[in-house]
């Protein structure tokens, strides 16, 4: 009806058939995606290589160090740099005592 060459009434015209077709034609669909899907997953399972998911000991690790381990990601490696001399940020930027250091 939109398109203004189609001449199929809906339910808002007295064709109440027409919702319950669209219901059907939606659930095959949705039912058709489905398991086209769970066999595209399947065949996946099986490629040797093709991981669905990541191994425990990245989950660990974090996600971004392992697959991502040689690029920067934001100011990361200046973060651990200053982890390693047991400073901070917030320390350099003279918003807060160093790490050991009193407060007098």
């Amino acid at each position: 009806m939109l398109d203004g060459a189609t001449e199929v009434h809906g339910a808002i015209d007295g064709n109440g058939v027409q919702v319950g077709k669209q219901l059907a034609e939606i659930t095959a669909v949705a039912s058709y995606s489905f398991v086209v899907s769970c066999i595209l997953l399947l065949i996946l399972k099986y490629i040797p290589g093709m991981h669905l998911r990541v191994t425990d000991e990245a989950e660990e690790q974090g996600l971004d160090r392992d697959q991502f381990y040689g690029e920067e990601i934001g100011d990361a490696e200046i973060f651990e740099e200053l982890a390693k001399r047991g400073l901070s940020l917030d320390a350099i930027l003279g918003q807060a005592p160093t790490k050991g250091s009193s407060t007098d």
